[in-house]
């Protein structure tokens, strides 16, 4: 899906059997013991293309009142569009780190967090490339919490 709300749902995955939890809780148990060995830290995915041409950057500045020129006239591309274009790869290291065990156990989802760490200043136009990996997965009450990283590299292998 390209819908935004529905793989912000998806970026972190709360994972419990349906329907299958007694009193004591121990089906969750097994089954985020099960999840666990089955995603693994360190699985990694990619790399995913992204282009952020002139003009989206133009668009994002001028949607987000952004008073920076650079940004305006689309030649440096501000940091959260880096964080809002990145679901494209987010829903596809999903489908391909998670196990269909865990996905389909999936109750719901919530978004977390973007932590962004740049080196440099990103200019439009770069070739950019996103790698996923699986980060950790932790028992959460009945629950699995997944957690992804993701890392953005240009042509030169940096940023």
């Amino acid at each position: 899906s390209d819908d935004p709300d529905e793989v912000l749902q998806l970026l972190l995955i709360l994972a419990r059997i349906d329907g299958q939890s007694d009193t004591s809780g121990r089906a969750a148990v097994c089954f985020n013991e099960r999840a666990q060995i089955a995603l693994r830290a360190g699985d990694r995915v990619g790399p995913f293309e992204l282009l952020l041409g002139p003009e989206l950057v133009r668009h994002f500045a001028e949607a987000t009142l952004d008073t920076s020129q650079q940004f305006r006239n689309g030649r440096l591309v501000p940091p959260s569009l880096v964080a809002t274009q990145v679901y494209r790869a987010q829903f596809a290291a999903i489908m391909e780190l998670v196990p269909e065990e865990v996905f389909s156990a999936a109750r719901s989802g919530v978004h977390g967090q973007h932590d962004l760490l740049l080196h440099r200043p990103i200019t439009s136009d770069e070739n950019l490339h996103i790698f996923v990996e699986t980060h950790s997965a932790r028992p959460s009450g009945d629950n699995l919490r997944v957690t992804l990283h993701h890392s953005i590299l240009d042509d030169r292998d940096e940023l």
